[in-house]
């Protein structure tokens, strides 16, 4: 089914403008402290963190949006990303069967890390298939979130911004005539795969 998501151009740039609020209104808050006296060395590596946080969220969606991205690319910006989130990850296999495959990878991510609130691993197995093997503390998923994974019609039929990632990666999916697995192994572990 061939899904258009002009409908969606709202809702997406929504969950952009979302995420870069944080590290924008750090940046923001660092030149005040600036304009109030000379910098200090914790003023100073606070902007540089925020100013890099947000050149990274910036990447990282310019990748998640277009078929040009190379897996090389978005490995380098997990790795950053995840070591915002405090999350290790691990990687198994090194190449995909078509590398337009490679945004997916980033999506799963930004779904999987979501659900670790305290950080965690999580496993990245490139092959015929893409599979996230997460594993933290604490997990804890929304249950629209899980509903839009399970559901491919939920996730495109009403997207909002809670779940427009999950909408997108249904897309994609389609785009690619994969579907999204998700299995939950005990209150710690789960993956979510697109075969």
């Amino acid at each position: 089914m061939h899904t258009d998501i002009s409908a969606w151009v709202p809702m997406l740039i929504a969950k952009f403008c979302h995420d870069l609020a944080s590290p924008l209104g750090s940046l923001g808050l660092g030149l005040e402290m600036l304009g109030e006296g000379a910098p200090d060395s914790d003023t100073t590596q606070a902007l540089q963190k925020s100013c890099e946080t947000a050149q990274l969220q910036l990447k990282f969606f310019r990748l998640l949006f277009t078929y040009k991205a190379s897996l090389s690319e978005v490995q380098t910006v997990l790795e950053r990303m995840a070591q915002l989130k405090s999350i290790r990850l691990e990687w198994q296999g090194v190449c995909l069967d078509d590398d337009r495959l490679a945004p997916l990878v980033l999506g799963l991510f930004v779904v999987a890390s979501e659900t670790l609130i305290r950080g965690g691993t999580i496993k990245i197995i490139l092959g015929t298939k893409i599979s996230l093997e997460c594993h933290g503390s604490t997990v804890q998923w929304r249950p629209d979130c899980l509903d839009a994974i399970c559901s491919r019609s939920v996730a495109l039929r009403s997207p909002n911004i809670r779940i427009i990632v999950v909408s997108y990666l249904h897309h994609l999916s389609d785009t690619f005539n994969k579907t999204i697995a998700y299995e939950l192994i005990d209150r710690h572990r789960f993956s979510i795969s697109i075969c």
